[in-house]
């Protein structure tokens, strides 16, 4: 966090979420996108974990930024390590939602032969990395069924990390409970509070766009 005081510019310590109050929190790790929010209610909610693959030339060129905050771990780990410092409950940190808002490896993760693998039949990146050591509930995305009359030059660039994807899902919705489901154009209840809902009635999450659709 920074105050800014004139050309003053000094550096604190996020403070911890109140209930009541709406936290967001931009995470910047370098390889791509993720925000962590809290709703007031404490109920936790994911947008993309991006993991742009570092064998990948463009990664490591001047038009990105070095790994953030440092090597020590991957992008995915600094997310989960951030995750846990600012959730709630901490120690017992999950996910309630999260949401890949499309299939870039800077928004989900990107395949490569370095990737390690989770011992459950999926590589760890992104989203899965993620996924991997913190408990999804409900995972949501724009669903498989608009890319398979679609087969563009991205899409078959990233059809490994995809099917990596799809594994992922299969694993942790038949042994840890996750929910897979598709975004729901015009809803505003798909992303509901699950902790408390009648002490913040007027508060909701509107779903405006998804896979040219609009609310």
């Amino acid at each position: 966090m920074f105050l800014f005081f004139g050309m003053m510019v000094i550096a604190q310590q996020l403070p911890p979420w109140d209930e009541g109050m709406l936290d967001i929190h931009h995470i910047n790790t370098g390889r791509g996108d993720a925000s962590f929010l809290i709703f007031p209610d404490g109920t936790t909610f994911l947008i993309d974990a991006g993991d742009m693959s570092e064998t990948n030339p463009r990664t490591l060129s001047d038009r990105n930024c070095s790994l953030k905050p440092d090597n020590s771990r991957t992008a995915p780990e600094w997310i989960v390590q951030y995750i846990r410092t600012f959730h709630p409950v901490k120690k017992n940190a999950s996910i309630d939602y999260a949401l890949v808002t499309h299939y870039h490896s800077d928004h989900f993760g990107e395949m490569d032969k370095l990737r390690k693998n989770s011992g459950n039949g999926y590589k760890l990146t992104g989203i899965i990395e993620v996924g991997h050591h913190l408990k999804i509930k409900y995972l949501v995305d724009r669903g498989f069924d608009d890319l398979i009359d679609r087969f563009s030059e991205e899409f078959i660039k990233t059809s490994q990390t995809l099917d990596n994807y799809r594994k992922f899902i299969d694993y942790q919705s038949e042994n840890s409970g996750m929910q897979h489901l598709k975004f729901e154009v015009g809803s505003s209840q798909q992303f509901a509070l699950l902790i408390n809902p009648g002490k913040y009635p007027k508060f909701e999450v509107r779903n405006i766009f998804s896979a040219g659709k609009i609310w």
